[in-house]
């Protein structure tokens, strides 16, 4: 028994169908975006933002906390100033800056200075006050005594 797709020496071979060739299509890709940066000679370095200074009085000087934010907000503002080629606007944001961390730390300072001798002050009245009742206390017992010794019933 021979099979349909046995192939036989001599004997012409069957013709199957065959599947049309792929066709392929050119697709266009999109352009890539390229991206411009525009950098603004001015001649003039950016200032010093203060930053540092202003997180410093944020963190170590909680009583002047307002400052030192107003502070942060002005450091802030130096960059975008001076990439916008305002750099008088810069500059005077930086000088805003450290004018307001060194109120902020002057009035940090002198709360811990005012704080401490307030604090030392109690602590000399508190101790003085003990002390002037302890020796109430004492006189007090010593008189009520010889009271009692000198109205007692048994003696």
């Amino acid at each position: 028994m021979e099979s349909k797709d046995q192939i036989i020496p001599g004997q012409p071979q069957p013709v199957y169908p065959t599947a049309p060739p792929p066709t392929y299509t050119a697709v266009s890709q999109p352009p890539v975006p390229q991206t411009t940066f525009l950098v603004r000679d001015t001649g003039q370095p950016m200032p010093e933002n203060n930053m540092i200074f202003a997180c410093v009085v944020i963190w170590l000087c909680p009583s002047s906390c307002i400052c030192g934010l107003v502070a942060f907000i002005c450091s802030t503002r130096v960059k975008s100033l001076y990439d916008s080629g305002d750099y008088q606007g810069a500059e005077s944001a930086s000088k805003q800056a450290k004018i307001w961390s060194i109120v902020g730390l002057v009035l940090g300072i002198l709360n811990i200075v005012i704080g401490g001798v307030g604090t030392v002050i109690l602590i000399v009245t508190a101790a003085a006050a003990v002390g002037a009742s302890a020796g109430l206390v004492e006189g007090l017992t010593d008189e009520l005594t010889e009271n009692l010794n000198e109205y007692s019933w048994w003696g």
